[in-house]
């Protein structure tokens, strides 16, 4: 049985291909934007999708201002979320969960539009985040489901 020798798969956490030629399917822009080079359109919209949620989910956990830039500094990444695990669930713990969510998605260039958040706290300890947004050029809605706490 023959094995694909042109690439090691998935870079980490990123899902971008690394080939063993040394060459990648991705760019840096003069921005600092990683842009998809090669692949079809659909497989760099899909590639795009999964990596839009896990920079959401990387926003959303990493606690605002536990990151820092090479001098130390605190970069304004991150939210207020940890705070409120445990919390009941009122109407008042649910609109402080959804505004700790616009605040720490609202910078996020790749987002279009955030068209809805609903937090619920099905059981103590734990919250769950649904968003539905719309990506920049992208002609798809999408859903997910962030869960946070003990399952």
């Amino acid at each position: 049985m023959s094995q694909n020798t042109d690439s090691y798969g998935y870079g980490v956490d990123i899902g971008y291909t690394f080939r063993r030629d040394g060459s990648i399917d991705f760019e840096i822009s003069d921005s600092g934007d990683i842009a998809l080079v090669g692949g079809s359109p659909e497989e760099n919209m899909d590639k795009k999708r999964k990596n839009a949620i896990q920079q959401i989910v990387l926003r959303i956990l990493t606690p605002f201002g536990g990151l820092s830039d090479e001098s130390g500094s605190p970069i304004p990444f991150g939210s207020e979320i940890q705070a409120m695990i445990g919390a009941k669930d009122t109407s008042l713990n649910r609109q402080v969960m959804k505004a700790y969510v616009l605040t720490c998605l609202q910078d996020y260039r790749a987002i279009e539009a955030i068209l809805n958040i609903e937090v619920i706290f099905p059981k103590s300890g734990v919250c769950e985040i649904k968003i539905m947004i719309k990506l920049k050029d992208d002609d798809k809605v999408l859903y997910e489901t962030i869960t946070i706490g003990s399952v």
